[in-house]
C-alpha cells in the first residue's frame, strides 16, 4: 500500500535475496536505503546482496559504511573481510578478522576467514593454526589435529604459539570424561 515503507522494502529485499533473486533484491534494498541511508542493518544486507551478486567493490562500499556505524556486528565484519579478499585486499581482510577475533568473536566463519587470509599471504603456520581452530570449532577432531600439527612444525618450538598449539593438541586428544565413572558411590 505504501511504496515508501522502509520496513516493507527491507523485508522484501531480504526475502528476494533468500530466494536467489539477487538483482531484484539489490534494487529493492537500494530503494529502502534511499529512505534510511544510515541504517547499519540495511547497509550490511545491501553489502551482502552485492557480495552474493559478485559486485565486490560495491559490497565493500556498503559494508564499510555499515562497519563504521556498527563495528561489532560479526556478519558485517565477515562479509566486509570476504569482499576485501575478493577485491585483492587480503591484508585489510586479515586485519578485520584479527580485530573481530581479538574482540572475542566466536563466529566460526571469522576463524575460517583468518585461515584463508593467512594462506593467501603465504603464512602457512598461522593458516594451519586457524584451520585447526576452525575444525576444532566444527568438532572435526582429526582435521583439527592435522592442522595443529602442521602449524606446530612451522613455528619455533619455544614460541608462545608453539605452547598454545601443544595445549590445543593435548585438549583434543584427552579422552572424554564419563560422568557416571567419575562419581563415587558410598557403600
Amino acid at each position: 500500500k505504501n511504496p515508501s515503507d522502509v520496513n516493507a522494502l527491507y523485508g522484501m529485499a531480504v526475502v528476494q535475496a533468500k530466494m536467489g533473486q539477487t538483482k531484484e533484491a539489490a534494487e529493492t534494498i537500494k530503494t529502502a536505503l534511499s529512505y534510511a541511508p544510515e541504517d547499519p542493518d540495511m547497509l550490511r544486507d545491501a553489502g551482502v546482496i552485492a557480495y552474493l551478486g559478485g559486485l565486490y567493490p560495491e559490497a565493500v562500499a556498503y559494508l564499510r559504511k555499515a562497519y563504521q556505524l556498527n563495528e561489532g556486528d560479526a556478519e558485517t565484519v565477515l562479509y566486509l573481510g570476504r569482499a576485501y579478499e575478493q577485491t585483492g585486499d587480503t591484508l585489510t581482510a586479515l586485519e578485520l578478522y584479527k580485530k573481530a577475533a581479538a574482540a572475542g568473536s566466536t563466529d566460526v566463519q571469522i576463524t575460517y576467514g583468518l585461515a584463508t587470509a593467512y594462506g593467501k599471504l603465504n603464512n602457512d603456520a598461522e593458516s594451519h593454526y586457524w584451520f585447526g581452530s576452525y575444525f576444532k570449532m566444527k568438532k572435526k577432531k582429526d582435521s583439527a589435529l592435522f592442522h595443529y600439527r602442521a602449524a606446530l612444525s612451522k613455528v619455533p618450538p619455544d614460541s608462545d604459539r608453539a605452547r598454545e598449539i601443544r595445549k590445543e593438541i593435548e585438549t583434543i586428544q584427552k579422552p572424554p570424561v564419563n560422568p557416571a565413572a567419575a562419581q563415587t558411590h558410598p557403600r
